[in-house]
């Protein structure tokens, strides 16, 4: 297996309730800009020249207006950092109870109460079509699927603080076999040439996960990740599915532009062939990758390890 990844993150579980018929499934999915408002009005953040944003103690600042650092070298190496979270939303099919979760990657943990309250007032805004939903509980995630409670908006004697999950830990903590499965839940969308990847490809994905991980160690947890990247880069181009059951689904209901279109399904490899890879895929579970990635898409889960 590869050598752990430098990363710090946390998971929250956010569980709603809906009150009435939903007649958008993908409502959640949509919620970038209703989340980004919500987060801009509770951090009272004063835009360009915004004191706390100079300083980095701002939320919104730190979230989306993503400063780049001070490092020459990173700067070259990642250009704009990818934004410090990531949401796996559920698809909304009748259910009046749903869970969301939330990982939260580095500096952007000082922000977790924030985030929290963002996300219930954004629940609030959303336009269920007559329907309503809250935010009724937060727990943090361990290593192993434990759950504890967890601060609810700023009221932190609800819970303890999240627990701090590390790429060592995820390494240290999971059982690796003979074969390796990965699952895409929601539509995995990268963009190369122009277009968007329409048979999947390991090395693509593998490249991309590892430029996301990697930027978001620099940017948020000052960890240069210090792999050798063109020889990985190499490798992934030999890796091959020893089964698969890839192929394109088109979310129409959520976006006629084909915002949400994108590979699902699963692809099965040799562990001894991705070994290298694993632990980029470890922390990609909570990441995701290609586009859309921070609002649900892209999100895969792993089996057998």
């Amino acid at each position: 297996m590869g050598a752990a990844i430098d990363i710090t993150f946390v998971r929250l579980l956010l569980t709603g309730v809906i009150r009435g018929s939903v007649r958008d499934p993908y409502a959640l999915y949509r919620c970038r800009e209703n989340f980004q408002e919500s987060l801009l009005r509770l951090s009272g953040c004063g835009g360009e020249g915004c004191p706390r944003c100079r300083e980095g103690s701002c939320a919104y600042g730190s979230a989306f207006l993503q400063p780049l650092g001070n490092d020459p070298t990173a700067v070259k190496r990642h250009q704009k950092p990818p934004v410090p979270f990531a949401f796996s939303f559920p698809v909304l099919a009748g259910q009046s109870e749903f869970e969301v979760g939330l990982t939260l990657v580095g500096t952007a943990i000082n922000h977790a109460p924030l985030f929290v309250k963002s996300f219930s007032g954004m629940l609030e805004g959303l336009g269920l079509n007559g329907a309503t939903a809250e935010l009724v509980r937060v727990e943090s995630a361990g290593y192993f699927g434990e759950r504890s409670p967890c601060l609810v908006g700023e009221d932190t004697s609800a819970g303890a603080e999240p627990t701090i999950l590390s790429g060592a830990g995820l390494v240290e903590s999971r059982i690796v076999g003979e074969t390796l499965a990965l699952s895409f839940n929601t539509p995995l969308r990268i963009i190369q040439d122009g277009a968007p990847l329409r048979s999947f490809s390991f090395s693509v994905f593998a490249r991309a996960l590892m430029r996301r991980v990697s930027a978001l160690a620099s940017a948020y947890c000052d960890r240069e990740i210090n792999d050798d990247f063109r020889w990985l880069a190499q490798l992934s181009a030999d890796v091959k599915p020893a089964s698969q059951a890839m192929r394109w689904i088109d979310w129409r209901e959520a976006d006629r532009r084909g915002r949400y279109g994108g590979l699902a399904g699963q692809a099965v490899f040799a562990v001894s062939d991705v070994e290298e890879f694993i632990p980029y895929l470890l922390v990609g579970e909570y990441l995701g990758v290609g586009k859309g990635a921070p609002f649900g898409m892209g999100h895969f889960h792993l089996h057998g390890c």
